[in-house]
């Protein structure tokens, strides 16, 4: 099940989507700042029951702050969850935690990586080959 969170509006509009599998939950993006996790993802997570022990992954589009700005505060909450950016920055300064996926990667059972280019060089997507999302 893919459920979305709009996150109130700051000065940029941003979404963070999860999406339920049956290996476990992904974070696709994390906001801009670090109270769009704490005030906003983390009781959107409750309000769905999904504890932060069942995010297996968390899945960053690009490298620009409004859809990493909340990682730094999100990773800490979810150590074994593995982070997945095409940000050589980002996977250096998670380094434990990072993949750089490859276009048709699988990730948490159906979840494919396909590059999007054009917006940024790092620019990836998830495409659901269970459900053609």
């Amino acid at each position: 099940m893919i459920s979305r969170l709009v996150l109130p509006f700051k000065d940029i509009f941003t979404t963070v989507f999860t999406v339920e599998t049956e290996e476990g939950v992904l974070i696709f993006d994390t906001g801009t700042y670090p109270e769009d996790i704490t005030e906003h993802l983390l009781p959107f997570l409750q309000e769905k029951k999904i504890p932060l022990s069942q995010i297996r992954a968390v899945f960053i589009s690009h490298f620009h702050g409004d859809h990493a700005g909340g990682l730094e505060t999100l990773a800490p909450l979810v150590p074994q969850a593995l982070i997945y950016t095409r940000s050589e920055k980002l996977a250096e300064a998670f380094q434990k935690q990072s993949r750089i996926p490859e276009d048709g990667d699988v990730i948490l059972g159906s979840l494919r990586a396909v590059s999007i280019p054009g917006h940024s060089k790092d620019s990836m997507g998830l495409w659901d080959g269970e459900s053609g999302t």
